[in-house]
């Protein structure tokens, strides 16, 4: 009876390293795309925070609580542990009898959020703030307009 001397007892080298290779090229898909989604959700948590602030900024001005800025204007805000530059554009469309002001959110260089303001010019008095009483306000936002 032969006995076989080389009988096999456990994987080649070559075996391991492949197995190794497959393992460590999955590992590396995997991280990239941990690391694609940790990106995405920092980004619109970013942007759901700015329409935040956005809104409450145009609810202040709805509610005259703060002044309507007659030219351009830039403002810091602090807000959710960050601090986001609001920048302010002012329009008077006098035939149409509307004031817009369009508010710019960006959190560093980033744009995150705009959202447009309008007011009715009206025909009453004058308040020291530059707000008008009786104000009509129609809102835009992404192109939406509601009133």
């Amino acid at each position: 009876m032969k006995t076989d001397r080389y009988k096999q007892h456990g994987l080649s080298m070559i075996e391991v390293l492949v197995a190794l290779a497959i393992f460590a090229s999955t590992v590396v898909l995997a991280l990239s795309s941990l690391q694609f989604q940790l990106e995405r959700q920092y980004k619109i948590e970013h942007k759901h925070l700015a329409g935040h602030l956005s809104n409450n900024l145009a609810a202040e001005l709805q509610l005259q609580y703060s002044h309507w800025p007659i030219g351009p204007e830039q403002s810091k805000h602090q807000y959710a542990g960050k601090t986001w530059t609001v920048n302010y554009s002012p329009k008077t469309d006098q035939l149409q009898n509307w004031k817009s002001l369009t508010l710019d959110i960006y959190l560093g260089n980033s744009l995150l959020a705009t959202q447009t303001v309008h007011q009715k010019i009206s025909a009453e008095p004058q308040l020291a703030d530059n707000t008008f009483q009786g104000s009509d306000y129609r809102y835009q936002k992404d192109g939406n307009n509601t009133l």
